[in-house]
C-alpha cells in the first residue's frame, strides 16, 4: 500500500506522537469493582440447626492511575433535573489512552474513572486509532450525577 509518508521520515513521526502524547497526558484513575473477601471465626463452636457462623464481610476498593488525553466537549448537553428544576450539564468527556490502560478498562467491570476529583462512567466501547503504526484508544465518559 502506497504512503504519503516516506519510510525514512516515519520514525521522526512516531516520536512526534509519543512526545505529543507524553506533553498532554493527565493522569486518571480508574476504579474496578472492589474484592470481596469473607472470613468465618474460626474458634466458632456450634451445632447444626443453631446458628450460622458468624462471617465479616470487607471489602478492598481496586483502582489503578494510567496516563490519558482528555478533551472535555465544549457545548456540554443539559440534561433537566425535574426534582431540582434545574438544567445540568451532562459533563461529556472523551479521553485518548494507550493499550495497557485499555486492557484495565476492558478486564473486569470497571465502576467509575476519576478525572480532576471528578466521577465519570464509560459510555461507549473503545474506539481505535491508527497513526503511522502507533495505536490509540478512545472512549466516551458521562459525568455521573
Amino acid at each position: 500500500m502506497a504512503s504519503l509518508i516516506p519510510t525514512s521520515a516515519q520514525t521522526t513521526f512516531k516520536a512526534a506522537l509519543a512526545d505529543h502524547f507524553d506533553t498532554f497526558k493527565a493522569t486518571i484513575t480508574i476504579h474496578k469493582e472492589p474484592q470481596k473477601t469473607i472470613t468465618l471465626a474460626a474458634d466458632q463452636n456450634i451445632y447444626a440447626g443453631y446458628s450460622a457462623p458468624k462471617e465479616t464481610v470487607t471489602y478492598t476498593p481496586v483502582s489503578k492511575d494510567f496516563t490519558a488525553i482528555i478533551n472535555y466537549k465544549e457545548n456540554q448537553p443539559l440534561e433537566y433535573q425535574d426534582e431540582l428544576k434545574v438544567m445540568i450539564e451532562k459533563g461529556d468527556v472523551r479521553i485518548k489512552v494507550e493499550l495497557d490502560c485499555k486492557n484495565y478498562i476492558e478486564k473486569g467491570k470497571t465502576n467509575s474513572i476519576e478525572i480532576n476529583g471528578s466521577l465519570f462512567n464509560v459510555v461507549s466501547s473503545d474506539g481505535a486509532r491508527f497513526f503511522i503504526g502507533q495505536t490509540y484508544y478512545v472512549y466516551y465518559l458521562e459525568a455521573t450525577t
